[in-house]
């Protein structure tokens, strides 16, 4: 086939391609950027969810420290409350007649009443009820906490209860502590 003298003018069809692929080149840019916007997004929202984590796992390594703690006093505490006896003394005053309290582990004992007149006997009576409390006890430890408000107590009645709690403290088990409540 020979060549007729025909020309084919190619340039508005060079241009009209040209422009279809800078069309397709400038969607896909945007698409690229569209899609390095999303990128960003999606690994900032990722950079926040593992610092939001590893604030969450700090926050339950604390947890567990604490928890650890708790129930290594929770086991302190419960050897203390098998193993021990606590003596709570003191002297009240009620309705003009003065008395010494005392309680075992929250079970409250009769009171002893204290006057003038029957101050030896009271002295005895507390002595005697801080030894059987002491002997009928298996407890390893034996702690008599003496309550006082030093306003309110006389001086003679902090020392019966003070020489009687301290005629306990001879046994190897038995501690004791004052507190002034004021």
């Amino acid at each position: 086939m020979r060549n007729k003298g025909i020309t084919i003018e190619l340039t508005a069809l060079l241009d009209v391609i040209l422009i279809i692929v800078f069309v397709i080149l400038a969607q896909t840019g945007d698409k690229l950027n569209e899609l390095n916007a999303a990128a960003e997004a999606q690994t900032a929202a990722w950079r926040t969810a593992n610092a939001k984590l590893s604030a969450l796992r700090r926050e339950n390594e604390r947890l567990l420290d604490e928890n650890r703690a708790f129930l290594r006093m929770e086991t302190g505490r419960a050897a203390l409350e098998e193993n021990s006896l606590v003596l709570t003394i003191s002297v009240r005053e009620d309705a003009g007649a003065r008395g010494i309290l005392m309680e075992a582990d929250e079970e409250r004992l009769p009171a002893i009443g204290l006057d003038w007149q029957n101050r030896e006997y009271a002295a005895d009576a507390l002595c005697a009820a801080l030894r059987a409390q002491i002997e009928k006890s298996d407890a390893q430890v034996v702690l008599i906490v003496f309550l006082y408000d030093r306003n309110k107590i006389y001086q003679a009645d902090y020392v019966l209860v003070a020489n009687a709690v301290q005629s306990q403290k001879h046994l190897a088990h038995v501690y004791a502590a004052e507190y002034d409540s004021q």
